[in-house]
């Protein structure tokens, strides 16, 4: 329908815009070397998670959740805590561009893991893509491991960056799990997340010496700490919308052009021109994304959507009718309607606290 045509294009708009929020969240955190990327991310988390308790609190709702999904509201927390922690002492360790370069390559393990767990199509022509995709942003980075050059960092930061791309794939996922209950708990996984990336950043300041806190000296250091909250926030609201919309996979594969937003922000405010290879690589990701945009059919989403509605079966306990597509709604015994789709929505961020489901 043509209401379903907008909604999409307004989650891909969400997204394209939270990649270019994101690399520049990065550069912030890389020009206050002083300040630990995990006093970043607590200061960042600490303000989440004051607006999702007092949220909870207004509700009237639990911290937890529903007793059949807080296995995967605490999962969702603990990887995207991971997810974002292995950002920022990524893009603290290493060039941006080196870091970006390797957590790009996630979308791969997101559509696996979408396709063994949820059940979503993969076909040959989005694999090739997504290797286009991954391609191009490895041009545009141009990573010295690769490349030759200068390392720009150590061996230990590479590694930490390829495993929070498998971690960074599997977030989508593990939220499609738990809204397939249709059941709202938006502000238990926002509290989740933010729970766990506040202690996780604790427990490493106290054991890794170079992630003790320190207190900021400039305006320059408290304006970069709240401006990377605040590109935090953003992001996470624009995902949580476009999710609604958009298969895990092709939420994820739209993330890639952070790689080409990262070069798009170097050259037009830091004034640092790239070679030809950089601008083949942001060409090849561009078009390549849009390429797996189009390449999207209707019944793609038929194989997940019949998934959803037996686990929301099993909770209702009622005869459901099973559709095609994550658009419609199912007619259930006594007159009322179940929507297949998740209710995952978050209009923005200055209606942060009135959202209504959350990743």
């Amino acid at each position: 329908s043509a209401m379903g045509v907008r909604d999409e294009l307004l989650a891909v708009a969400a997204v394209l815009g939270a990649s270019a929020l994101f690399p520049l969240a990065g550069a912030f955190i890389q020009a206050c070397k002083r300040i630990p990327p995990f006093e970043m991310l607590a200061v960042r988390c600490v303000i989440g998670l004051l607006l999702v308790a007092w949220k909870i609190c207004h509700d009237r709702k639990t911290f937890l959740g529903p007793r059949h999904i807080r296995l995967w509201i605490f999962l969702r927390g603990v990887l995207g805590a991971t997810a974002s922690a292995v950002y920022f002492l990524g893009v603290w360790l290493l060039p941006l561009g080196n870091a970006t370069s390797v957590l790009a390559t996630y979308p791969a393990a997101t559509l696996v893991y979408g396709r063994i767990f949820l059940g979503e199509h993969l076909g040959w022509s989005q694999v090739f893509w997504v290797l286009v995709v991954i391609t191009g942003a490895f041009l545009i980075a141009k990573p010295s491991f690769i490349f030759g050059g200068d390392p720009g960092g150590d061996e230990i930061g590479y590694a930490i960056c390829g495993i929070g791309a498998l971690v960074f794939g599997a977030l989508f996922t593990v939220a499609k799990k738990a809204c397939a209950y249709g059941v709202d708990v938006n502000l238990e996984m926002l509290f989740s997340f933010n729970l766990c990336a506040v202690v996780m950043s604790l427990v490493a300041a106290v054991l890794v010496p170079s992630q003790r806190f320190v207190l900021p000296t400039t305006l320059f250091e408290y304006s970069a700490m709240l401006f990377v909250s605040f590109c935090g926030l953003c992001t996470q609201a624009s995902y949580n919308y476009a999710s609604q919309f958009l298969d895990s996979g092709i939420v994820s594969v739209l993330t890639v052009t952070e790689s080409v937003w990262a070069f798009v922000w170097q050259v037009f405010l830091f004034h640092e021109h790239s070679d030809l290879m950089a601008y083949v690589g942001a060409a090849l990701s561009m078009v390549a994304i849009a390429a797996i945009c189009l390449s999207r059919k209707p019944g793609d989403d038929a194989s997940a959507a019949k998934k959803e509605t037996n686990e929301k079966s099993k909770v209702i306990d009622v005869p459901v009718e099973v559709k095609a597509s994550l658009n419609e709604t199912t007619p259930l015994k006594n007159g009322a309607k179940l929507s297949s789709k998740p209710s995952c929505i978050v209009a923005g961020l200055d209606q942060y606290a009135d959202a209504q489901i959350s990743l």
